[in-house]
């Protein structure tokens, strides 16, 4: 919940700047030339009257005001103190200045300076610093006053030394305030009683009778370079030959304009701005600024925020800036150029515009026809022989007559008088919303209000046409490329009308408002704010599905670069021919446009009469909005190329604020981040956006528009890389941007050998419980196999005390009756056959009931078992037989031992009995790895066939192979007739020693294996 509530209040303070930027704390004001933003200190923007401003080399603009220094970046002003020495700066900030090293120099009643973290003071040089100007040299200049030390007026600093400069240098003013170097280098500074100008070597001190008196303490306030190679001179008093003066040649010369007398300033700050414009600051009557011939005057009437100036700056982008006592003003041009009432308009209610071939620009006003040309306005009004006062529709002849709808009349201007046309029955035209002009030459109106009827002039004579059904009504019209003209109605049709006859083209759902034929002949409507375009086989859409802003326009024009200008509540919408194009092939078309909004000065409404937008032989565009008159130049519209500086300006996690320094490190389980940054770019700073990435947390860029924060949840410990970047108001990226590295320390839970010990510790329980699981197992297959074996015990032990001695009674018996029978008789011969068989038969018997009971359990040792049963063997067949034990002896699993011991088993039993071999011998090889078993005799051999597949009916060699297979061991057989037979185990030393677990396993899978044959 922390971070939501904190994400809502930053949301809510960053809409409230910027609703107090839009309506409060910076005001916006239009005027014909520029735009004016205005910060007020009453809005609560400074806590003490400005006095100067800088733009540092960072970008940010520094304010000096009587209770310190703020810190502007387009957006928020942020109070700045020194961390060595934050009262250092509590007595006043008179002047800044500002060098290409990074330096922010701050005159006070001593100079001070601020550079790459560390803040300096220099107390040698004492009182009130009145100006700052960079030295390319190195080090800064300065003036001052109220001196306390004897020393002069200019003084000089670097790193390492300071001079200033008095009377035995040429400077014969007591103090300075003005500073200002002029183009060859000379310095020029202005004091009390008049000025001086040189270099260091030499200066030359200039004292006017006009201010040779005592009086004019206010003396030489300002400089700038002139118009004409001389240098402007701005004093603080007014008077004969005092104000703005022009100095050259030594020699004095009253500034003049048209309408404008220099003398009559107290002039105390000037600027000549790159565009060449002069601005003039006075001590309480606003700013002039000179352009040219023409004249503009701001005050505190005009929006200015006081008319007490203290200083004029221009900024990186060519924004000029006006420090006065009550605030913070910038004045930048326009995109969009206003004109209202304020500047000669006859009201603000334009309904019509025009732009005439000779450069006119004719304004169908409330109640005159206004005029602009070379930047002048006039009016025609009803004493000046306008017939009426509403003007509502304009058109112009080729020749250059003006066709002007006023009232209820329609009129043509010749020369400079008004011609009325009337119908046949002398009554007025009517009052007319639309009126073109088709290809033969005669003109077409729609009247007011809209109906089936039309308005048809053919050479001045004036007709009434019905056209389309009597509920038709209207509402547009346009003169057709290739004869007659078409019309748009209310209910959505748009029809041609040619020769008397109307051919339905296409209908759509919306009234149509307004018609254009573009160069290729395609049509375009403008429907219920809506633009539609028809190219003869189906109607398409322009709007937001294809990029665009808003998809609702005022009117639109098509000027003759092929360009669709659309006047929308969103703002003015450019798209270039090559674009629009684009749009025709492919109605879905994502496009790409220019966009001028209210910052560039657009005031985009409607208007119920025509033309409502105007293309002049200057290519400029005009527009009426129903209220005022807006013109671009679309060839010269000033673009922004500076690239905006990025900074990151704080970083706060979980409400603590932290310094700024790569490889910042955060303490363990940060939860809350937030990123503050800005981008110093001052034209439109509403219009900056932000990219920024979290490296080690985003894939991607994210994209917070104009969000001057970004904001982070529960980040895990780590290294990560904050990179931002931004763009200007025209999309001048600075891709390079800004960075920060910070790590996220973890918490003990969250290290590396926590993670490990925790790790280790379920494998731990992991192997702890799979050993009990294996452990129950073995128990389990223990006792089974255990049971198995006393069942065979007593199944011998049956067959041994049943069947065999009963079977050993039978064969007494029938050896009895032989006993009877004569030697001679035959039948006692097949008797004593039966009986030998017999015996045969009851020996095998036993020697089957000795394999079921036979088992190693009564041994330690595998050895001591099979050598056992070979002895046996070999002492009843009269054989040899050798056992050879090499290695170290293991102590075998009993399971495995009793497996290995039957495999042994069988083989010496068959190399003794079905061989009939007379050496059996027996090698066991106990080596790390594996565990091997050699059997080999030298008797008679098997065939390959039996040696494969084993005898019928006898299962001894399938037998010891499904053994040594199951307890995980291989055996090999060799074998060949008169040469004996080899065998040979292999059992791996995992599967049969008994604190190896293999055995454990092996155990495991012959139970499972057991059991699903059992089932």
């Amino acid at each position: 919940m922390k971070i939501w509530s904190r994400r809502l209040v930053a949301l809510m303070l960053f809409i409230a700047s910027n609703a107090m930027i839009a309506m409060g704390l910076e005001s916006f004001v239009r005027t014909s030339e520029y735009a004016h933003s205005v910060w007020r200190m009453q809005d609560g923007v400074f806590n003490g009257t400005p006095y100067s401003i800088v733009q540092s080399a960072d970008g940010y603009l520094w304010i000096g005001t009587s209770s310190g220094v703020v810190r502007f970046d387009g957006v928020r002003f942020l109070p700045w103190t020194a961390p060595s020495d934050p009262s250092a700066l509590t007595d006043g900030v008179y002047s800044l200045g500002a060098t290409s090293d990074g330096s922010l120099w701050i005159g006070s009643w001593t100079l001070m300076r601020w550079k790459d973290g560390n803040f300096s003071t220099y107390p040698s040089v004492r009182g009130r610093i009145n100006a700052i100007l960079p030295d390319p040299t190195g080090g800064v200049w300065f003036t001052r006053s109220r001196i306390s030390n004897g020393l002069g007026p200019l003084c000089h600093i670097t790193d390492s030394t300071i001079k200033c400069f008095d009377k035995g240098d040429g400077i014969a003013i007591p103090y300075a305030g003005a500073l200002f170097r002029d183009a060859s280098g000379d310095l020029w500074l202005g004091g009390s009683r008049g000025m001086a100008t040189g270099k260091p070597e030499k200066f030359e001190t200039f004292t006017p009778s006009f201010l040779a008196e005592s009086s004019r303490l206010g003396g030489v306030g300002a400089f700038a370079d002139g118009f004409d190679g001389s240098m402007l001179v701005g004093m603080v008093q007014s008077g004969q030959n005092l104000g703005l003066q022009e100095f050259k040649d030594h020699r004095w010369n009253l500034f003049r304009k048209p309408g404008f007398d220099g003398s009559n300033l107290k002039v105390d700050n000037l600027l000549r701005a790159r565009d060449s414009s002069l601005w003039i600051g006075t001590f309480d009557e606003g700013i002039f600024v000179v352009r040219g011939q023409r004249v503009d005057h701001f005050t505190t009437a005009d929006g200015l925020s006081s008319n007490v100036v203290n200083d004029l700056y221009e900024d990186k982008e060519g924004n000029i800036w006006v420090v006065t006592s009550g605030g913070l003003d910038r004045f930048s041009a326009p995109r969009v150029i206003t004109f209202s009432s304020r500047d000669g308009l006859s009201s603000d209610y334009a309904g019509s515009i025009l732009a005439t071939h000779d450069g006119s620009v004719w304004v169908g006003n409330h109640d005159a026809l206004d005029r602009i040309r070379n930047g002048a306005i006039s009016s025609i009004r009803n004493q000046e022989g306008l017939p009426g006062g509403r003007v509502t529709v304009l058109l112009e002849e080729p020749a250059g007559q003006l066709w002007v709808g006023v009232n209820d009349t329609l009129s043509v201007r010749e020369g400079e008088r008004f011609h009325t046309l009337s119908r046949v029955d002398g009554s007025p035209v009517g009052t007319l919303q639309r009126l073109i002009k088709d290809q033969s030459g005669d003109l077409w109106g729609v009247p007011v209000p809209s109906g089936p009827q039309l308005i048809h002039i053919h050479r001045y004579a004036v007709d009434e046409e019905t056209i389309g059904p009597l509920n038709s009504k209207i509402m547009s019209i346009a003169a057709s490329p290739t004869g007659g003209i078409l019309l748009g109605f209310r209910d959505g049709k748009i029809a041609a009308y040619k020769d008397g006859r109307l051919k339905t083209l296409l209908s759509t759902n919306e009234p149509i408002n307004d018609l254009r034929f573009t160069a290729d002949g395609h049509i375009l409507a403008l429907s219920s704010g809506k633009i539609t375009g028809w190219q003869g086989k189906h109607l398409q859409s322009l709007g937001v599905q294809n990029g665009l802003p808003c998809d609702r326009a005022f009117t639109f024009l098509l000027n003759r670069q092929g360009t669709l200008w659309l006047y929308t509540p969103c703002g003015l919408i450019a798209i270039d021919a090559q674009n629009l194009q684009r749009w025709w092939t492919g109605s879905r078309s994502i496009l790409e446009y220019r966009l001028f909004d209210s910052f560039d000065g657009v005031q985009a409404a409607w208007t119920s009469f025509t033309p409502p937008a105007s293309e002049g032989p200057d290519e400029k565009l005009w527009f009426v909005n129903g209220s005022t008159v807006q013109t671009i130049d679309p060839s010269n519209v000033a673009r922004n190329d500076v690239v905006p500086p990025v900074h990151i300006e704080s970083v706060i996690a979980d409400r603590r604020n932290y310094p700024l320094q790569q490889d910042l490190r955060l303490p363990s389980r940060t939860r809350d981040l937030e990123i503050d940054y800005a981008a110093l770019s001052f034209t439109v700073p509403q219009k900056v956006r932000f990219r920024y990435r979290l490296e080690g947390r985003d894939k991607d860029w994210q994209d917070p528009g104009v969000r001057r924060q970004a904001f982070y949840t529960d980040l895990p410990p780590g290294r990560y890389r904050f990179h931002i970047i931004a763009a200007n108001n025209d999309g001048v990226w600075n891709h390079e941007g800004a960075s920060l590295e910070f790590s996220i320390s973890p918490a003990f839970y969250q290290t590396l050998w926590f993670k490990l010990a925790l790790a280790t510790a379920a494998l731990l329980l992991i192997w702890l419980v799979y050993s009990l699981r294996l452990k129950k197992v073995t128990a389990e297959v223990t006792a089974r196999l255990g049971e198995r074996l006393q069942e065979r015990e007593r199944i011998a032990r049956e067959l041994h005390d049943t069947l065999l001695q009963d079977f050993q009674a039978v064969i007494l018996q029938f050896q009895a009756v032989s006993k009877r029978l004569f030697t001679g008789d035959p039948n006692r011969k097949a008797l004593e056959d039966g009986l030998d068989y017999a015996d045969k038969v009851l020996a095998e018997g036993r020697d089957r009931i000795q394999d079921i009971r036979a088992d190693t359990r009564a041994f330690d040792e595998l050895s001591d078992a099979i050598g056992r049963y070979g002895k046996e063997l070999a002492q009843a067949r009269s054989a040899l037989f050798a056992i050879t034990v090499t290695g170290e002896q293991l102590t075998l699993d009993p399971i495995i031992r009793d497996e290995v011991y039957r495999i042994g088993r069988e083989a010496i039993g068959n190399a003794f009995k079905h061989s009939r071999g007379s050496k059996v011998e027996v090698e066991l090889a106990y080596g790390p790895a594996e565990l091997r078993m050699k059997i080999s005799d030298n008797g008679n051999g098997m065939e390959s066939q039996v040696l494969k597949d084993g005898r019928p009916g006898h299962w001894g060699l399938p037998g010891m192979r499904e053994r040594a297979r199951k307890i995980g061991a291989t055996l090999d057989l060799w074998s060949k007739l008169g040469e004996g037979t080899r065998l040979q185990l292999n059992l791996p030393v995992r599967c049969a020693n008994r604190n190896s677990g293999g055995w454990k396993r092996w155990a495991h899978q012959r139970d499972t294996r057991e059991e699903s044959n059992t089932q």
